[in-house]
């Protein structure tokens, strides 16, 4: 796991987006945090407290708050977005896209 417990806010996040995990290593994550992400959710979707999949999993409290919280916005199908879009520009583009309606096609044109 990272250093800094942000970074696994960013892993989750970025898995959210259905981010392929080649592509989430890029962004300096590492494959531990990336796989502490997919078992967080896997919890949630299990139906357990955020409080109890972030403390069998070794998370910060406010950590494991702070994805719920995004795990929530996923389910209700708002805009998942980093903290600092910019970091992430062709995501944050090619998120835009679908949002503004892009098609299948338009996106492989645009965003591969």
């Amino acid at each position: 796991m990272s250093k800094h417990p942000k970074t696994l806010l960013k892993a989750y996040r970025l898995f959210l987006t259905s981010l392929p995990d080649e592509e989430i290593l890029t962004a300096e994550i590492s494959a531990s945090d990336i796989q502490k992400s997919k078992e967080f959710h896997k919890f949630l979707q299990e139906g357990k407290s955020f409080y109890i999949a972030g403390k069998l999993l070794g998370l910060d409290k406010h950590i494991a708050k702070k994805m719920f919280a995004e795990f929530e916005k996923k389910r209700a199908g708002l805009p998942l977005l980093c903290d600092h879009p910019s970091e992430y520009p062709r995501i944050t583009y090619c998120f835009s896209l679908i949002l503004d309606g892009a098609n299948d096609s338009e996106l492989q044109e645009k965003c591969t």
